[in-house]
C-alpha cells in the first residue's frame, strides 16, 4: 500500500459514517495521496445488525468513491471498479487496491 492516513474515531464517524460502537475491533487505512483511491477497512462488528449497517457503509463508500473518480482520476476508477466488500462472519473487510486479488486471498486464507 501507498503511504496511508489512519482516521480517528470522529473522522470515522464524520467521514465514513463508522460508528465504532458497532465494531469490537477495526483498523481503517485512507490513501493519504488524494488522489489515489486506495483504502483498506477490517472490521470486526460487535453483532449481527452492526455488521449489516457496516456492510451498507462499504457499498455506499464505493459508489462514492465511483463517482469521484470516474470523471477526474479514470485510472483511480478502473481500481475502484474492483473493489470489494468481503465477510466472514463478524468480520467486514472493504478492500480499494491495485492489489485487491492479494488482499482478497489474505482475508480468506486468515478463516482457514
Amino acid at each position: 500500500l501507498p503511504e496511508m492516513f489512519y482516521p480517528d474515531e470522529s473522522t470515522l464517524l464524520n467521514f465514513l459514517g463508522i460508528n465504532v460502537e458497532d465494531c469490537a475491533e477495526y483498523q481503517v487505512a485512507i490513501c493519504a495521496e488524494g488522489m489515489r483511491a486506495d483504502e483498506v477497512w477490517l472490521i470486526k462488528a460487535k453483532d449481527e445488525a452492526a455488521l449489516a449497517k457496516l456492510q451498507q457503509l462499504a457499498e455506499s463508500r464505493i459508489a462514492a468513491k465511483l463517482e469521484e473518480t470516474e470523471s477526474y482520476v479514470p485510472d483511480q476508477y478502473l481500481i475502484v471498479q474492483k473493489a470489494e466488500v468481503m465477510s466472514n462472519g463478524l468480520y467486514l473487510a472493504l478492500l480499494i487496491s491495485p492489489d485487491v486479488a492479494e488482499m482478497k486471498s489474505g482475508f480468506e486464507a486468515a478463516f482457514q
